[in-house]
């Protein structure tokens, strides 16, 4: 909870609190879960250390370790090019608009996964169907988090406004850092930010 008036008053500081709302929305979807990170990279650090990533931190016994963890789910958009083993990734950056009397805020999501992990073996792709999915692991990771953030829950759970795709501009586009992965980018307008976003 923010308790410093001047902070909590200032209309950036939304930008980095709805990332980090949406991190932790998106890593509590067992969907986005299990398309982005279906095995965890490494099983000595928690569950979030491996969705965020960490480079000190302490593993599940304790210990502090000088390891380098990628994780899946970023707060920036910035593609580190030095990541070549077959993953997927969800990157986010969030803008502010200011028209005259109310503020406006984006959310970008680019998801970009490993050439060699964007299709699912048969059985999966089995599976993911039956559920109302369709297409490679990038269509589903978008519909996925589409599913996530459009749903009637985050207004009341997590203090963020309604978000939708942001039909006012091109809201899908190709994404491809590198020749080893290709992604999608999704833009989400948020109509409100109301005031529980910081606690």
């Amino acid at each position: 909870m923010i308790k410093d008036e001047s902070i909590k008053n200032n209309p950036l500081v939304s930008l980095g609190l709805i990332k980090d709302k949406v991190g932790k929305i998106l890593m509590q979807n067992d969907d986005v879960v299990s398309l982005v990170m279906p095995e965890l990279d490494n099983e000595d650090f928690s569950f979030e250390d491996n969705w965020f990533g960490c480079s000190i931190g302490k593993n599940l016994n304790g210990d502090i370790q000088d390891t380098r963890i990628i994780g899946h789910c970023s707060n920036t958009p910035y593609f580190d090019e030095t990541i070549t083993d077959t993953r997927a990734m969800i990157m986010m950056e969030t803008y502010l608009g200011l028209n005259p009397s109310v503020y406006d805020y984006s959310l970008v999501i680019n998801v970009v996964v490993h050439k060699d992990f964007v299709e699912l073996d048969p059985c999966d792709q089995k599976v993911w169907k039956a559920k109302g999915y369709a297409g490679n692991r990038v269509d589903m990771i978008c519909m996925s988090i589409y599913n996530a953030l459009t749903s009637d829950d985050i207004v009341n759970n997590f203090g963020i406004g309604k978000m939708d795709l942001d039909y006012r501009s091109a809201q899908m586009q190709s994404f491809k850092p590198n020749t080893s992965f290709y992604g999608r980018t999704m833009k989400f307008r948020i109509d409100e930010v109301n005031s529980k976003v910081g606690v």
